[in-house]
């Protein structure tokens, strides 16, 4: 029986991007953001949610777990076409006779969020979301909504987050499959360039930039 490439292909992402491993990219992108200082969303998530959903009609609660719900759904088809891009990156990178002469600027935004046409399934989803998120806040008056408005930002903060961590997946995938076809010196030819990439991506700091976060720090105890 000839082998469906293109069926085993898709399960094979299928099964790489479970719940689990969604989880462990918006995790991590949390914890650096706040290693950096930025505010701790895991904590103030549930705090909006109580704040909120006490002030919401039995309607308007519905509403508002059909959107997390339909938030649950986005992240794997956000993250798999993320990753696509990164992978992408990665080999356009090594093949490219020109190295990088600067960090690119919101290379995410530019590579993956701003080109989400090219992914229906992730489009479509998202649209349906974005018209029960635009619902619900025309039902609500001061201050809940003030609070959706403010844990709708957040959802979005966490969905950009992972699309931050599903691209370096990809970047780092790529590296991996020179590595393993090419040989380790088909990476560190790349050194240059993947420094440039990993500190706009958020996963490099300089020296500069950690002292003072270090000195920001609290004291340890």
């Amino acid at each position: 029986m000839p082998l469906h490439i293109e069926k085993e292909l898709n399960a094979m992402l299928d099964r790489g991007f479970s719940p689990e491993l969604v989880e462990k990219l918006v995790a991590c992108r949390q914890a650096r953001w706040k290693a950096r200082g930025h505010i701790d969303n895991e904590k103030r998530e549930p705090l909006l949610w109580a704040a909120l959903t006490p002030l919401l009609t039995p309607q308007q609660k519905d509403t508002l777990e059909a959107i997390q719900a339909g938030r649950r759904q986005i992240y794997p088809l956000l993250a798999k076409f993320a990753f696509h891009n990164g992978l992408l990156t990665g080999f356009q990178q090594h093949f490219s006779p020109e190295p990088l002469t600067s960090a690119f600027l919101e290379l995410v935004n530019h590579q993956v969020l701003e080109r989400t046409h090219l992914c229906p399934p992730y489009q479509r989803a998202k649209e349906e979301n974005n018209t029960l998120s635009e619902q619900l806040r025309q039902e609500l008056e001061d201050p809940a909504q003030n609070l959706w408005i403010e844990l709708d930002l957040l959802w979005e903060d966490l969905e950009y987050g992972l699309a931050l961590e599903a691209f370096h997946l990809g970047y780092r995938a790529a590296l991996h499959t020179l590595k393993a076809a090419v040989g380790h010196d088909a990476v560190t030819g790349m050194l240059h360039d993947i420094l440039l990439t990993e500190y706009d991506l958020g996963v490099l700091r300089t020296s500069m930039e950690q002292e003072r976060m270090d000195a920001a720090a609290p004291p340890e105890e």
